[in-house]
Formats: structure tokens, sequence, C-alpha cells
């Protein structure tokens, strides 16, 4: 039993460190326990860095339209139990202090039991996406945003984003198409 528990956990590291999305989990108090490698490009943190520390001090969001700092979704979803999802436009300000446009949803962590022990955030860099909404015409982002999602769904593939940043993710106003 304790071969496969242990089996079955770094299969479960290995499956973090290999989704294309950034996940960050953290405790029950809101403190960083793991960034995957992409989550750790995008906040300019080290998980090893990183774990300890409040939520707040690692993932610095603010609104792109007001600029006014938000409430991470990690400790919204702490606080109230459930799923959090981002609907407006987020900049997440990085260690580098570099913002990026970002998109993510966080939803809770629990025991066997149903008691509430951490919660996970996932989230990726839209900023491609944002700046093509801002500068060309609605049909032209429509198209383009097509075009990525039938290249992903007819070869699997996705067409390239940012270096160091996730994946190119069809989206219109907040929602998939």
């Amino acid at each position: 039993a304790e071969i496969q528990l242990s089996e079955e956990k770094e299969k479960a590291q290995v499956t973090l460190q290999s989704i294309g999305d950034a996940v960050i989990t953290a405790d029950a108090d809101g403190c960083i326990e793991y960034l995957n490698p992409v989550a750790e490009e995008l906040t300019g943190w080290e998980t090893r860095e990183a774990a300890g520390k409040p939520v707040a001090e690692v993932f610095q969001v603010l609104s792109e339209a007001t600029r006014q700092p938000i409430d991470s979704p990690i400790l919204r979803c702490l606080r109230e139990g459930r799923t959090v999802e981002l609907v407006e436009p987020t900049l997440l300000i990085n260690r580098r202090l570099q913002e990026i446009s970002i998109q993510d949803s966080a939803a809770p962590i629990r025991d066997r039991a149903g008691a509430l022990i951490g919660a996970v955030m996932v989230f990726h860099d839209v900023s491609e996406e944002r700046r093509l909404q801002r500068t060309k015409p609605v049909g032209k982002v429509r198209a383009e945003h097509r075009h990525a999602g039938l290249a992903r769904a007819t070869t699997g593939a996705s067409l390239p984003s940012s270096p160091g940043h996730s994946t190119l993710r069809p989206m219109w106003n907040g929602e998939s198409f």
C-alpha cells in the first residue's frame, strides 16, 4: 500500500509539472505549497522560494480596467469554499514587475471527509488575445481565434504564444467558442 501511495503521489507531481497552464496550490491558511514550472515562469517565483509565503505576496493581481488590486481567486475560494473564476480582465504583476494579462480560476481542495484543506488555482497568459482585442476589428479577431481553435482541434497542436507562457486559448469576451 505504501509503494502504491508513493507511485500515485509521483504521478500527480509529474502531471502537475506537465500541465501547459500555470498551477498554484495553497494550504487552508492561504500559504503557497506548490507552483508548477509555468506558474514559476509567469510569477517569477520558484516553488522553493514561494513555499510557505502568503498567496497575496506571490500572486498580485489588478483589474485591467481600474488598475486597482483585486482579491486573489485562491483567497476568495478559501473564504467561500467554492470554485471562483475571475471574469473581469486581470493583470498579474510578477516578481520582475512585468504585467501579464491572465485568465484564471481557483477550486477548493477537500479531504475525504469534505473538510477544506487548501485550494488550487489554474491560470494562463492571455496577453496576446487582449492585445488583439484592443487593436483589431472584431471580425478579424474572431476569425483568428477560430483558426487557433481549429488548428488545435485538427492537429492537437496550439499556435505559438510568447516564450515561456501558456499556449493560445480561443476566447472571446471571456467565453470559449
